[in-house]
């Protein structure tokens, strides 16, 4: 036998040449292996962290989106809703709060900012308020924007003078219904609430009782027939703005003696005045714009005339509907 061989600490004795080869061979493929091996260990490793990264990665992400959706965006909109009804701009703050649902106090707020434009548009803190448990007679129309207010005259129990809530069922009264007081023949007076905007179509049809109304200043419609037929209505005062005088609003308002149009009304309806043959005194204001047929028509009794333009341009603005009104005996016009 030769001498005893030694490879990598194994011992052969004797082997051939193609035995020696067959042996590194082997021992190549095991190494082979062993390395494969690893590296797939490797891998897996690999991949199971980069899974364990990636859930916490997700979740952390999802934590901090809720995070973010549920405590920092809320609180944050909740913030500057306050900051709004600090400042007194409580619509504003009214629509923020009321678009937070119940997070923390917003309903809250919400009727306090409806409470705090009541009081702001009444120039006083005692406004009235009411809810269908002590008001029954009263209702909002479910066919109209918020805030339209209804009077039912069955339910009604008090006396001629009706006075219309500021807050009714925590909304804010916006406006009066459509035939809200149609005839009503025992109303003598109505107070409408600052915030009062439209007045719709024969709100106070035929209430010949009615003997004087001070519209507010955020009116802007009057409806057609508001106040048709209002044979024993007096005195209309307007508290200002730009108001829209429907057709017929007051048309047959045989009592009206004198009418002064504010700044701002530009429109006045068909027939608005029509059969106002009480008439004596009428006032137009600079920024009337249209006057449509017959507005004035019947109102044959006018003795004197305003208009602070010239007399040109209120013959154009009046045109044929206000004809009737160039017939007064005094005209005094700017350039008088």
């Amino acid at each position: 036998m030769s001498e005893p061989e030694k490879n990598g600490g194994i011992t052969r004795v004797g082997y051939s040449g193609a035995e020696r080869q067959e042996l590194y061979r082997e021992r190549a493929e095991h190494r082979r292996r062993a390395e494969l091996s690893e590296k797939e260990k490797k891998r897996r490793r690999i991949i199971i962290i980069a899974a364990v990264a990636a859930v916490v990665v997700t979740a952390a992400a999802v934590g901090l989106s809720m995070l973010i959706s549920r405590v920092i965006i809320p609180e944050n909109r909740y913030n500057k809703a306050l900051s709004l009804f600090e400042a007194g701009e409580y619509a504003k703050a009214m629509d923020a709060f009321d678009g937070m649902g119940d997070y923390r106090d917003s309903r809250d707020y919400v009727r306090r900012c409806i409470l705090e434009q009541a009081r702001a548009l009444a120039g006083r803190d005692d406004v009235v308020t009411g809810t269908t448990a002590d008001m029954p007679w009263f209702s909002f129309d479910p066919g109209d924007e918020a805030g339209i207010l209804k009077f039912d005259a069955e339910t009604y129990r008090g006396e001629g003078n009706v006075v219309i809530p500021d807050v009714f069922d925590g909304v804010l009264v916006r406006g009066i219904a459509a035939r809200a007081f149609y005839r009503c023949d025992f109303l003598t007076s109505v107070s409408l609430p600052p915030s009062v905007r439209v007045i719709r179509e024969r709100a106070f049809y035929g209430c010949e009782k009615l003997a004087s109304v001070e519209l507010p200043a955020a009116l802007t419609d009057i409806g057609e027939y508001a106040f048709g037929k209002c044979t024993a209505l007096a005195s209309v005062s307007f508290g200002g703005g730009s108001v829209r005088i429907g057709q017929r609003a007051f048309d047959g308002c045989t009592a009206l003696g004198v009418l002064t149009l504010p700044e701002g009304i530009g429109f006045i309806g068909y027939r608005a005045f029509g059969g106002c043959t009480g008439l004596t005194e009428v006032s137009l204001p600079a920024s009337l714009e249209t006057v449509e047929a017959q507005a004035f028509v019947g109102c044959e009794s006018v003795k004197t005339l305003r208009y602070p333009g010239s007399r040109a341009s209120l013959e154009a603005v009046l045109g044929e509907g206000g004809k009737p009104l160039l017939s007064a005996a005094e005209i005094i016009t700017g350039e008088n």
